[in-house]
């Protein structure tokens, strides 16, 4: 039996990961969320009015995953922080909060994290994982409200 190509992305994220470092040992640490508001994606929320926001950071999960995370974790958020805070974690909320957030930076050094997690235990974290590579990690998303 062929095994699905989801299977491997683990492995080819990873290797993404390594490949774009080498030779690159030293990153310029930054907020996340201050490079995620300077350069926002493009959703907008539906109030229960009817009308529609534009939601902070332009990506509602990001903005929900800011309002949980800051009474836990200090700003500023850079991603050695954030991989270390996920490590950590044990909580499935802010695991996948923690997920999104790491996405968000749109750094390779995160795909060694968010890879793997596709295949958490928990299926909100497999969640987040899976939609914060489609979302920050390709060129186009899959669109019609799937999140």
């Amino acid at each position: 039996m062929k095994k699905p190509v989801f299977t491997t992305l683990p492995i080819v994220l990873v290797g993404l990961a390594l490949t774009s470092c080498q030779g690159n040992k030293s990153h310029s640490e930054y907020d996340i969320m201050a490079k995620a508001e300077k350069y926002p994606q493009t959703q907008r929320v539906h109030n229960p009015d009817g009308t529609w926001r534009a939601s902070k950071y332009g990506d509602y999960k990001l903005e929900k995953a800011e309002e949980l995370l800051k009474t836990k974790y200090k700003r500023p958020w850079t991603v050695p922080k954030v991989i270390s805070w996920y490590n950590a974690e044990t909580d499935k909320k802010y695991r996948a909060a923690l997920i999104r957030v790491l996405a968000a930076s749109k750094d390779e050094r995160v795909l060694s994290v968010i890879g793997p997690a596709i295949y958490d235990d928990d299926p909100d974290v497999r969640a987040s994982a899976t939609y914060s590579i489609v979302y920050y990690f390709t060129e186009e998303l899959v669109g019609n409200g799937t999140e």
